[in-house]
């Protein structure tokens, strides 16, 4: 952190009108530097001509003078306070991660400068996922604002149709454009919580972000029957690929990214509990996942798990992360996990003649479309899966065939 200054300047490269300069705070981190602006009141920002910061800088100023020393005495000290504290947690510098501190609420009532706060916020709090999720749509917002930055209260039904219609004119999918919509729709709400922006204002009453079920990517219980019998060498590349997709269909559907963060201590009395990632930091979401070890599961444990720390508690189960790796590190490596295990799934199911491509969320949706298809409860489905909500179960189920629904239309006569 010493490399990082602050200073408040009579920024001379910027004059304006009859010679009067405007006042800013320069941070420069080298080897960049960046200058922000200081209020003086609510009403206007601190300016001054070169004769007037003479003044200010005086041995014994007057009057507003003064008043002026003492303000950016203030505003240098707090500078000093925000790069120290940003050092204490242990979080890399950056010249938003000060601004967002620095100023505060006050500083963030439009809508991409709160946009930024919460990005900031998620990453802080090492939810990387949701705060590339939440840039993706912010700079996609930005593009169709064309860099113009608003007031929460000029977002309405009718802006949100444009930036719908504007999203649809550049091709992207009915998908996308929802992930979107709700990534705006959350900071709105967050806004509205924070005080920034009336409820009575809310656009998401006449505009809804749109929706489309997923494609549906599921086998049926004899293609994993036949996917499990064909034999491959355990600790092969792909060996390895077709047991942790076992282990995700009989462990519920396991997520892949649990299953990277699963710990030893998460084996408990011949069962596995743990909480899903995607819902631990709520409580009202966060659910206890309980699945008892079934021989099949044991099977593909002693398989696919890292015995170096074996007695350790807190150690991975499966040698995929690292315990001195930060948040960034781990996003990347269950990344490439994930991708690289999708890499043999598709050749695997090539060569078992699948009419689908073979992926890590196969698995989770064939767990529960076979539970469907022998006529287990949708609401017990969607318990073992920790889903909040049974549409969230049913894009997951994928669609009976068509020779079900016939014979059960016959019936009917």
């Amino acid at each position: 952190m010493s490399q990082i200054t602050s200073t408040v300047v009579l920024h001379t490269q910027r004059p304006l009108q009859n010679g009067v300069f405007p006042i800013r705070l320069r941070i420069y981190n080298a080897p960049q530097r960046r200058y922000f602006s200081l209020p003086f009141n609510e009403q206007e920002m601190m300016y001054a001509t070169e004769e007037e910061w003479d003044k200010i800088h005086s041995p014994k100023p007057r009057g507003r003078h003064k008043e002026m020393k003492l303000k950016i005495a203030a505003f240098e000290q707090r500078a000093i306070d925000v790069i120290k504290a940003i050092a204490e947690i242990n979080k890399p510098f950056s010249f938003e991660r000060f601004e967002l501190r620095y100023f505060g609420q006050s500083n963030l009532r439009t809508v991409f400068t709160f946009f930024e706060k919460v990005i900031q916020d998620r990453r802080d709090d090492d939810q990387i996922g949701t705060a590339d999720s939440y840039l993706d749509a912010l700079r996609k917002f930005k593009k169709f604002r064309k860099g113009k930055d608003l007031q929460f209260s000029e977002v309405d039904a009718k802006l949100l149709k444009k930036f719908d219609m504007y999203m649809r004119a550049e091709g992207r999918s009915v998908s996308t454009i929802g992930i979107y919509m709700r990534s705006l729709r959350t900071i709105y709400n967050e806004a509205i919580d924070q005080g920034l922006v009336r409820q009575e204002c809310y656009p998401f009453v006449d505009y809804k972000a749109p929706s489309s079920r997923k494609k549906k990517r599921a086998l049926t219980k004899q293609a994993v029957f036949h996917l499990m019998a064909y034999e491959l060498p355990p600790q092969s590349a792909a060996g390895r690929a077709k047991g942790f997709f076992e282990f995700s269909y009989l462990m519920q559907g396991m997520n892949f990214t649990d299953i990277a963060y699963l710990q030893n201590q998460n084996i408990i009395n011949g069962r596995i509990d743990y909480y899903r990632r995607k819902t631990v930091r709520s409580v009202s979401k966060s659910r206890l996942i309980s699945i008892k070890i079934t021989p099949q599961i044991q099977i593909l444990l002693d398989q696919l798990r890292d015995y170096d720390n074996l007695h350790d508690p807190y150690a991975y189960v499966f040698p995929v992360l690292q315990p001195e790796m930060n948040a960034e590190e781990e996003k990347a490596t269950i990344k490439q996990f994930i991708k690289t295990t999708n890499k043999y799934l598709k050749r695997i199911g090539k060569e078992l003649n699948f009419p689908l491509t073979l992926t890590t969320y196969v698995a989770r949706h064939s767990f529960a479309t076979v539970l469907k298809r022998q006529g287990a409860p949708t609401a017990i489905i969607g318990e073992m899966l920790a889903h909040t909500s049974e549409q969230q179960t049913l894009d997951y189920l994928d669609d009976f065939e068509y020779e079900t629904k016939d014979k059960f239309n016959e019936l009917l006569l």
